[in-house]
């Protein structure tokens, strides 16, 4: 089978990351959308692959300096004479010399120009590696909110159903102070709100660790997540439609 000599690949999102953060706006979520902007310019796995760029292009450049021929020069300078009387007196002289070379190591060049190309095709990995961070980070971003936005619908749910357990508890208090009701009934329904309480607390300690999550994607800044979360839309983001193309 023949195995193709060059293999090609487009950008994500044509390589504007505009264009990344506004595909996702597809949820009209506009708190998602924040999320990702801030993600995007305070991730510090970005900064991670920025560097790298800058390593592999400043590796390149160096490695494309040794395709150049090297000049090197050198000079001196002698002086000869002696004092003495008038009879016995030589002359002083000055002799000046230099020497200009230029050197190309032939034998040296191909293998420098290998490491040349070498060199500029991992510059061209660095800035895909750059590329994809972006992508993936904006599509961790969305999963944890999503699961952030689901959890939370978990979390009013609980608390409605508490709230209704706890409205049936007073009435059974009422009914059990008339003798309409057991007391055994009665503990058995305190029992189910404990529950429900605890089953609540549990929801509530998963729905921080999204919180926690996200703040960690978008830099650390805790306050600024909760205060775009607290803004954003309570149901789970749904795009209206998808384009793999």
């Amino acid at each position: 089978m023949k195995i193709a000599d060059v293999w090609h690949s487009t950008l994500p999102h044509g390589g504007r990351i505009d264009d990344l953060v506004s595909w996702w706006s597809a949820s009209f979520d506009p708190s998602l959308t924040a999320l990702i902007t801030v993600a995007q310019v305070q991730n510090p796995s970005i900064e991670t692959a920025e560097a790298e760029i800058k390593k592999a292009r400043a590796t390149l450049t160096s490695v494309q300096a040794g395709l150049f021929p090297s000049l090197g020069g050198s000079g001196s300078l002698k002086g000869t004479g002696t004092g003495g009387d008038k009879a016995n007196r030589v002359a002083s002289t000055a002799t000046v010399s230099g020497s200009l070379d230029a050197s190309w190591e032939v034998v040296l060049f191909g293998k420098t120009r290998q490491r040349s190309e070498a060199a500029r095709v991992r510059v061209q990995e660095r800035v895909a590696d750059w590329h994809g961070a972006r992508v993936s980070l904006g599509a961790e971003v969305t999963d944890y909110y999503v699961q952030y936005r689901a959890c939370r619908q978990l979390d009013f749910a609980y608390a409605s159903e508490l709230a209704s357990q706890r409205e049936t508890i007073r009435a059974m208090e009422t009914a059990e102070t008339s003798g309409f009701t057991s007391s055994s009934d009665l503990a058995l329904g305190r029992a189910g709100v404990a529950s429900s309480a605890s089953t609540l607390t549990a929801q509530r300690a998963e729905c921080d660790v999204f919180v926690k999550s996200l703040t960690r994607l978008t830099g650390g800044d805790e306050p600024l997540v909760r205060d775009l979360l607290a803004k954003g839309k309570s149901e789970i983001p749904t795009p209206k439609s998808v384009d793999f193309h």
